[in-house]
């Protein structure tokens, strides 16, 4: 057996690509023809498909800035404040302490709103479908809120030095018509977290100012029964001071310091019958309840505070979104493909075809003579 020489594989070598290319040159209109059938084929797939667009919008945790008045307004629920000269048995219990609203708790808020199924359904209800005329069945409207669930997508990063963002992409056919969507549907978020925390602080303002209302009449109360009792008290001693003549209080002692309780009478029936007439024909008991003008100055201060704080921000819109962008069909790549596609299939077709030609064909014959494959 001889051996083959490198130089005799070269020379086959050379001879299969010789052959190979005679055999691709003899079927070249083979592989012209597929691959013009299949580059023309994805040049009207590109036409003919529906395009799909893009657009993205980009949000951020807010500044302190931007809640400063709601934490300023957030303070003015622990009024009252005790002064100094107060008994802390008869002040009104401090509310519980006002934590500073922080950018990352806001943001919170804002991304759990724009997360919310409420707020989806409320988008496609005034927005989303009327922007789709053409679906007026049932199965349209439903077909149309699985795709609003496909097609918005919410991705949020954060960490903890970093209280976050996210990223707000819808997908869509109406390229006119995503850039407004990705930017109101973020700005309902960002309304509906702002209400949130505004309807929290309008209901903790109300709440303080009824606790407010409720120890005022509270001490009003109090202040009315114990004049009544001091009255009782005073005709009391009025009838003793009346039974033992004694019309003038003694010439020694103090009359509020000395004569009290048992010895109430020693003021004199005179000085004890103008106390209890001043008493009764008294229409006002505030001049005399101490803690009324710290509760009814705390409850000024809540009455006039604006519930609604401005700015008020619970997150910033780093990048608006802008013109969509084509997702697909990518055309370049679709007609590349189709073009290499059908090269290829050409190429195979071409291989296959001289492989069949080259094959010998096993003739036979029947009993009578008549060749037969």
């Amino acid at each position: 057996m001889a051996l083959r020489t490198p130089e005799s594989t070269y020379h086959n070598d050379e001879i299969d690509l010789r052959d190979l290319f005679l055999t691709l040159w003899r079927s070249k209109w083979v592989i012209i023809v597929t691959t013009a059938v299949l580059t023309i084929a994805a040049i009207v797939y590109v036409k003919l498909a529906p395009a799909t667009y893009r657009a993205q919008a980009q949000t951020s945790a807010p500044d302190i800035s931007d809640l400063f008045s709601y934490n300023l307004l957030n303070n003015v629920l622990q009024l009252p404040r005790p002064t100094p000269d107060d008994d802390a048995s008869t002040v009104l219990p401090a509310a519980p302490a006002a934590r500073d609203l922080t950018p990352r708790t806001a943001y919170a808020i804002f991304v759990s709103q724009l997360q919310s199924a409420s707020l989806r359904e409320e988008f496609f209800e005034n927005t989303y479908l009327p922007g789709h005329p053409e679906a007026q069945t049932s199965a349209a409207k439903a077909q149309l809120w699985d795709a609003l669930n496909r097609d918005l997508k919410i991705q949020t990063t954060s960490n903890a030095q970093n209280p976050g963002s996210t990223t707000l992409t819808l997908q869509g056919a109406q390229p006119d018509k995503l850039a407004e969507w990705v930017n109101q549907y973020a700005e309902m978020a960002r309304q509906a977290a702002n209400q949130q925390l505004i309807s929290n602080l309008k209901a903790a303002i109300q709440a303080r100012i009824d606790e407010i209302d409720t120890r005022i009449e509270g001490l009003r109360a109090i202040a009315a029964a114990k004049r009544k009792d001091d009255i009782i008290r005073l005709n009391d001693a009025l009838k003793l001071a009346q039974a033992t003549r004694m019309a003038e209080p003694l010439s020694a002692g103090s009359l509020v310091a000395s004569y009290q309780d048992q010895t109430l009478f020693l003021r004199g029936s005179n000085a004890l019958q103008a106390e209890i007439n001043l008493l009764k024909q008294r229409a006002n008991d505030d001049p005399y309840i101490p803690q009324l003008p710290n509760l009814l100055y705390a409850r000024a201060e809540l009455q006039k505070a604006d519930p609604n704080p401005q700015p008020l921000s619970v997150a910033t819109i780093d990048q608006s979104a802008t013109v969509p962008s084509l997702i697909r069909p990518r055309k370049r790549l679709v007609v590349a493909l189709g073009f290499l596609i059908g090269l290829m299939l050409g190429v195979i077709i071409a291989l296959i075809r001289e492989k069949v030609r080259s094959t010998p064909r096993v003739i036979a014959t029947t009993h009578d003579g008549v060749p037969s494959v």
